[in-house]
């Protein structure tokens, strides 16, 4: 957690984002949630006809012990193969009009800058790329699990690759053409629990310790994920699809 802590403190002060230096100390790890045991069984598998032969599998899992032990409960996960290697993640099913939209109207060769908990789902369900599919080894504690299936799910991404995504995310449009150019990404596919989500990681991590909640709060929504969120205009940006979640912006 200290190399991504250092990295976006880094970016931060090479790019003058911030009015100050910040001098930030490393957060203890939150405590691992103690998740109940659950047995999982694949229901049925929808076919999709895409290049990386994706696949929607609806499991039904079954608490084995507590409270719960006996009660059943369904998911979804989307499966598939790149390079002869299976990929096997969640999915979320209220995604699917947006990804659908991906899949008919975005060329097959696109990459998208996303947050990676879509990473997954973007590519087994349309067939196109994503800068990042999984947490690095410094965030397992963001996962409620705390743990990731590296052989099922794929490798960590990089200190460097979530610290990228983060701050094109994050600051301004400026830095955000900065990350897509870097790695040759076409379009943001951002969904409205991202807000959230950073503002969790942000506090874990440290950053704004010392200012207040309020301020904090009014940092993140001065954030281009904001704009994305609120469908505003930018430079060199257009938005290509909204619905009540998603925001997708083709970059030009």
């Amino acid at each position: 957690m200290k190399k991504i802590i250092f990295l976006l403190v880094l970016a931060v002060l090479i790019t003058g984002c911030g009015e100050s230096e910040e001098v930030i100390e490393e957060q203890e790890t939150p405590p691992e949630l103690d998740v109940p045991k659950v047995s999982f069984e694949d229901i049925s598998v929808e076919e999709l006809d895409n290049r990386y032969d994706g696949r929607i599998i609806e499991v039904e899992g079954t608490f084995l012990e507590g409270e719960n032990e006996g009660m059943t409960f369904s998911r979804y996960d989307i499966s598939y193969t790149v390079d002869g290697r299976d990929f096997r993640n969640y999915f979320l099913v209220e995604l699917r009009p947006a990804l659908d939209w991906v899949a008919d109207n975005v060329p097959e060769d696109a990459v998208f800058l996303n947050w990676w908990d879509y990473g997954h789902m973007i590519r087994g369900y349309t067939g196109r790329e994503v800068i990042i599919y999984s947490p690095s080894e410094d965030l397992l504690w963001s996962l409620a699990s705390g743990k990731w299936d590296v052989g099922g799910s794929g490798d960590f991404a990089t200190d460097e690759e979530i610290t990228d995504v983060l701050f094109g995310l994050l600051f301004d449009i400026g830095r955000t053409k900065v990350v897509m150019d870097k790695y040759n990404a076409d379009y943001v596919f951002v969904v409205g629990m991202d807000l959230t989500i950073f503002e969790h990681i942000l506090i874990n991590l440290g950053l704004y310790d010392d200012i207040s909640e309020e301020e904090r709060k009014e940092k993140i929504q001065e954030s281009v994920l904001v704009g994305f969120l609120n469908e505003e205009e930018f430079e060199g940006f257009e938005l290509v699809y909204s619905d009540d979640k998603v925001k997708i912006y083709k970059k030009s």
